[in-house]
């Protein structure tokens, strides 16, 4: 033979004889044999050190011949048989190969026949490892296409949401909390029986990824709205409101662009609706309880808890236990009664994380240069996906500097389903 390795073939069959002069024809040929009179013993050493190509005779004294055969391919589907049989009935003989016997011979063959068996024998085993490991290095590149795909979109999507935090005035790592809040939230309700069916790891692991796209929306809002010191007219406080339509129009444009709907189909959801109330007093929409979707939901709660416990320009931070307290007074209000539940459950990871994230702050992490930084090392390896998703929202959102009724028009006029 002229493999490194020599083909290993186990023999078994109660008559001596036979097992020695397969044996003999075998070794000759380079073959690794070893040989067993009994399918239990046969079997035992077979489940401790698989072989090639297993010969077995039909009928042995101590098992049937098709029942060994049904247990090999238990312990190994890519097992290649061969049965033997010197009286075979018709019947056993449909059983062993329905069992998964890949050939027959019948007593007496000659060595011609039996090399050319086993010859074939070793070639079925060979295909059969060859499809095997394409098969894994298959799933290994697909894995890792898939991998490198999640973490483009996932720097595009950081990106863009970046964009909006540099032009708002929001706290040092508000996208970092909120993903992980929203996170924390969608794992504490994946643990209650109504949900446990509804929320996967794969959920989990999208919301995180999705949540920062919830004001991606803000960029076409004009920066003397956005950016006022002030307390905005009802006028400007109605322009605002439609930042969730721009926000799921543009995600809407970058689905067409790259034709991947199922990675930003959530964020689009989000966009739109983390704005919605339980009771149906929120925009822009007025949906209200089950008509929001579930990851809204969940941000909607994560995106206002978080706003409560960060310092702005206009206010102080507020303590845990103060937005708690607001939370538990808009149950079934604002917020989902069962994200409430859900949050109080996990109260206590979430006040860990955010003073994680606090210390963070304390350490003077949180200056523009270190968040720059940090976004350009998300983006990283991800620049064409990013410079396709930034085209996207710019071919849909209108300037900065547009007037607030031209931002008005534009989202009027775009229909969302």
């Amino acid at each position: 033979m002229k493999d490194a390795t020599p083909t290993r073939i186990l023999l078994v069959d109660d008559d001596v004889r036979v097992l020695d002069t397969l044996e003999g024809y075998l070794h000759g040929l380079g073959y690794r044999v070893e040989k067993h009179a009994a399918a239990r013993s046969a079997l035992d050493r077979y489940y401790h050190a698989p072989f090639d190509v297993v010969v077995i005779a039909l009928h042995t004294r101590d098992m049937d011949g098709t029942e060994a055969v049904r247990l090999l391919k238990m312990m190994d589907p890519a097992v290649v048989v061969l049965i033997t049989s010197d009286s075979p009935e018709a019947g056993d003989i449909r059983a062993a190969m329905k069992a998964g016997a890949y050939d027959y011979l019948a007593r007496p063959f000659g060595r011609d026949e039996l090399i050319f068996a086993i010859e074939r024998a070793v070639e079925r085993r060979r295909l059969l490892e060859t499809n095997t490991n394409h098969q894994k290095n298959l799933e290994r590149l697909v894995s890792e296409r898939t991998r490198d795909l999640l973490n483009s979109f996932d720097a595009a999507i950081f990106g863009l949401a970046k964009l909006v935090e540099y032009r708002d005035e929001e706290t040092g790592f508000h996208l970092e909390r909120l993903s992980e809040l929203s996170a924390i939230l969608a794992r504490r309700l994946a643990d209650t029986d109504k949900y446990r069916n509804q929320i996967s790891e794969g959920y989990i692991n999208h919301i995180r990824r999705s949540a920062p796209l919830h004001d991606i929306g803000k960029v076409g809002i004009p920066d003397r709205i956005l950016l006022k010191p002030g307390k905005l007219t009802h006028e400007e406080f109605e322009i605002i409101k439609f930042h969730p339509l721009i926000g799921a129009e543009a995600i809407r444009e970058i689905q067409a662009k790259l034709g991947q709907k199922r990675f930003f189909n959530m964020g689009m959801l989000i966009a739109k609706c983390h704005h919605e109330r339980w009771n149906g007093s929120g925009y822009p929409e007025g949906l209200k309880a089950a008509e929001i979707p579930l990851s809204a939901r969940i941000v909607a709660l994560a995106d206002v808890y978080d706003a409560l416990r960060s310092e702005r320009p206009y206010k102080a931070a507020m303590t845990h236990e103060k937005a708690r307290g607001i939370l538990q007074e808009e149950r079934s209000k604002h917020f989902d009664p069962d994200v409430v539940d859900a949050f109080m459950a996990a109260e206590a990871e979430i006040e860990t994380c955010m003073d994680e994230w606090n210390q963070r702050l304390f350490r003077g992490e949180d200056t523009i240069n270190v968040i720059i930084r940090k976004a350009r090392q998300e983006v990283d390896g991800a620049a064409e996906k990013a410079a396709e998703a930034l085209l996207a929202v710019q071919s849909v959102v209108p300037a900065p500097e547009a007037s607030a009724h031209a931002n008005v028009k534009t989202v009027k006029t775009r229909k969302l389903s």
